[in-house]
């Protein structure tokens, strides 16, 4: 019977694999900067991904590493602008 890795604590009380979520979500977030978060080369599945892997963060009361924090505050910021652009509250 295997058991959900979300649900079994680390030595922290922590799910296991969050340490390993930040950093892997880290390096990522870092390749899409470099680049360029809205380019052509960035796939929409890799912004998905980041977004997916700061709410569990948060969710978890986790600090997000430096590049992910960047990531999300400038998509943060941009559906910011597109809802003023469409007459609506961001």
């Amino acid at each position: 019977m295997s058991t959900d890795p979300r649900s079994a604590p680390e030595g922290n009380g922590q799910p296991t694999g969050l340490s390993e979520v930040s950093r892997l979500a880290d390096l990522l977030a870092e390749r899409v900067l470099d680049e360029g978060l809205g380019s052509e080369v960035t796939p929409i599945a890799h912004v998905r991904a980041l977004v997916d892997a700061a709410l569990l963060l948060e969710e978890y009361g986790l600090e997000m590493p430096v590049h992910l924090g960047r990531i999300i505050r400038e998509v943060r910021a941009a559906m910011g602008t597109a809802a003023q652009l469409n007459g609506q509250e961001p």
